[in-house]
Order: structure tokens, then C-alpha cells, then sequence
């Protein structure tokens, strides 16, 4: 690769009068002042060791070199305005609203972690983030893209199993000196439950993890959204929910019932099959697809 290359501005002064055939012209066309075109000319001159120009009656030409010099300057110009072209096109496709819908658990515990990328990599998608406590068909109509539980059954969706999530019960340690470590489920009855399990997916999981009676426990403190319920739990409300990977990196908290079978979800993300149409949906759903399992 060579050491240097000629100035771009110079070279632009000397296409443009070239490209006019006249300084005059170009002075006119370009909104530049003569003294300038006529000083960038003879410094692209002195730079390349040539002459560019020779002056007739009929005004200037260009020289040998200079025509090959035009040449190469309309080559390296319609460059630049391709690229710029090119660049502003991607921008726009990579512009606009996204919505998305998952569990309140993904949206404030994972999703939060991967959403802080896109501040780097595109400032121009306007994300809708929709946390509920049930992703239902209803919802991904609605939304962009969801990241749910449940694998979809429709042939127009497009769906990615991500990995699991894997839950456990926790409590804040200043809780569990006030009220004791509940030893067994039978222990619960004892103790104030902070969340809820109202959804028919999670009522059937723990029905068929832990029995019927885990069910019919009160919850004390009766909260769909994840991290309000978490931030109670924390705070020493009672027992709660949460990823593990998330509990075990609260040092305010203490996993309990650690002997009871693990609560494991499936996670997918599912988005409608025009997203090959739309390249910001596209952007998020690679997006979440490429980061879920490393936050």
C-alpha cells in the first residue's frame, strides 16, 4: 500500500474543473472562490510532480496525466457518494419501532443486559418492551417478537429455542433470621409468599414438581411482575422466584429448598415470518438470538 496519497480536497477542485472546463464555471457551480480552486490546483500539481492543465484559446485542457488524474478522481468520487448512499440506505432499514414481549423474569433480568448493546451498535430503533406475566397468542399478534415458554405450533412463525432458564426459591437473609429456613414444603405454611402462580403453565410445572397442595399456598404478597416481586423478596417480604443465576448474585439473599427439583423453563424466540422483509426486526431478533446465552 502506498505511504501517500494525494490531498481530497485538492483533488476535488481540480474534478470540478475538469469537470466544467473552466475555473469559472466551477467558481459558479460550486459556491468556492477562484483564488482557492486556482491555489488547491497547483498544490495537487506540485504534490503529483506534474502538469494537469495546459491553457488554449478556447481555455484549459487537460494534460495526458491530468485526463488519467480524471479518470481516477471520478473513480474515488462516485466511490464516496456510493458509500455514502449505501450507508444512509442501511441506516433507514435499521430505523424505526420494534416491539417485543417476554416474561417480566427475561425482560428485566436478561433482556436488560442485551438491550444495552444496541446503544453502540444503532441509535435509531425505538424499542417497545412489553414485560407480562404470560406470553399468549394474543400478545405475539401484537408484538415483534416474544421470547416465551411455550414452543409455537404455527406454521407462520419463526422460532429459535434459546436454551433454559433455571429458577429456585430465595429469601433475604435478615427474613430467614426473623422467621427461620423453611426445611421442606410442608414448612411453607409458615412462612409469607411473595409473587404468584396463576398462569396455567406454571400452576401445571409446580403441580407436577412439587404435588396439588404447593397450589393452594397464599400468597401473601400477590405481584405478576417479576421485578417488583423480586425487589420484595430482597427486601425482606418472604419467599420468592427467581433464575438462580440471578439469586446467587444477590448477596442480600439466600437460596433455600435447595434439595427440591429444579423449576426449568424452556426458553424460545418466536417472531412472524415477514421478518425476512424487515431488517430491524431481523437486527433484534439476531440480536437476542446471538447474546441470550452469554448474559
Amino acid at each position: 500500500m502506498l505511504s501517500k496519497s494525494p490531498n481530497l480536497e485538492y483533488l476535488r477542485s481540480f474534478h470540478m474543473v475538469a469537470e466544467y472546463g473552466s475555473i469559472s464555471k466551477a467558481v459558479t457551480k460550486n459556491n468556492i472562490t477562484r483564488p482557492t480552486l486556482s491555489r488547491h490546483i497547483q498544490l495537487l500539481e506540485d504534490e503529483l510532480g506534474l502538469a494537469l492543465f495546459r491553457r488554449t484559446k478556447k481555455g484549459l485542457e487537460l494534460t495526458e496525466k491530468g485526463s488519467k488524474v480524471f479518470t481516477y478522481s471520478e473513480s474515488i468520487f462516485q466511490i464516496a457518494t456510493d458509500l455514502f448512499d449505501d450507508v444512509l440506505e442501511t441506516k433507514s432499514l435499521l430505523s424505526g419501532p420494534v416491539k417485543v414481549v417476554a416474561s417480566g423474569g427475561i425482560t428485566s433480568i436478561i433482556l436488560s443486559k442485551i438491550f444495552n448493546k444496541i446503544s453502540t451498535l444503532s441509535l435509531d430503533i425505538e424499542l417497545h418492551v412489553k414485560p407480562v406475566s404470560e406470553v399468549s397468542e394474543l400478545l405475539l399478534n401484537e408484538n415483534d417478537i416474544s421470547i416465551q415458554t411455550l414452543q409455537p405450533t404455527r406454521t407462520n412463525l419463526i422460532a429459535r429455542k434459546l436454551g433454559e432458564v433455571h429458577c429456585g426459591v430465595y429469601a433475604s437473609k435478615d427474613y430467614l433470621n426473623k422467621k427461620g429456613t423453611p426445611e421442606s414444603l410442608a414448612d411453607l405454611g409458615d412462612h409469607y409468599l411473595v409473587g404468584d402462580i396463576q398462569t396455567g403453565e406454571l400452576r401445571d410445572k409446580f403441580v407436577n414438581l412439587f404435588g396439588p397442595e404447593i397450589v393452594n399456598q397464599i400468597f401473601h404478597l400477590r405481584c405478576d411482575d417479576h421485578s417488583v416481586a423480586w425487589r420484595m423478596v430482597v427486601e425482606g417480604c418472604g419467599l420468592g422466584i427467581t433464575h438462580i443465576s440471578h439469586g446467587d448474585s444477590e448477596p442480600r439473599v439466600s437460596r433455600i429448598l435447595k434439595e427440591l427439583p429444579t423449576i426449568t423453563y424452556p426458553v424460545w424466540l418466536v417472531t412472524h415470518e415477514e421478518i425476512k422483509d424487515t431488517p430491524r426486526i431481523r437486527y433484534i431478533y439476531d440480536l437476542i438470538a446471538e447474546q441470550f446465552n452469554k448474559v
